[in-house]
């Protein structure tokens, strides 16, 4: 085995690929008021979303039960599951919040959601129920980020 060689110069650098085209999604609010809700009542609302997206976090304005679904007929199908219990995994349901007052939850990581409607559209239906001691009317706001058109 004879001795390693001499090693040559290094070639010339390649061509540069052409500049990628499009933007970045950045982060939008959306919210939703219910009406007044007696103590232990429920609303089911929507709020125009994207027919896919990110959930960065929810805010309630006061104590409340907030579910987040694929669809109003995943809405309609675990409209009688108790606060008690978990959701079946696939059955629609994208995202919960059990707050005690006015809250921010943050999901880390973000909670990918999307919409399945026939046909998929950007109406996200929740539902969103008063779990404090007196009537009140409650605001959802959600933080996403756009992931489908």
């Amino acid at each position: 085995i004879g001795a390693t060689g001499y090693t040559g110069p290094a070639g010339a650098p390649g061509v540069t690929g052409p500049a990628g085209s499009g933007s970045i999604a950045s982060r939008t609010t959306a919210s939703v008021t219910t009406a007044t809700l007696a103590a232990n009542a429920s609303a089911v609302v929507t709020v125009n979303l994207y027919k896919g997206f990110n959930l960065y976090s929810i805010q309630t304005s006061s104590a409340s039960w907030i579910t987040v679904y694929t669809s109003s007929a995943a809405q309609a199908a675990d409209n009688t599951r108790p606060i008690n219990i978990d959701p079946v995994p696939g059955t629609g349901v994208i995202a919960e919040v059990i707050s005690t007052g006015a809250q921010t939850v943050l999901y880390t990581p973000f909670v990918g959601g999307w919409n399945n409607n026939s046909p998929p559209n950007i109406i996200t239906t929740m539902k969103v129920t008063n779990t404090g001691s007196s009537s009140a009317a409650i605001t959802v706001t959600l933080v996403v980020v756009q992931t489908e058109a």
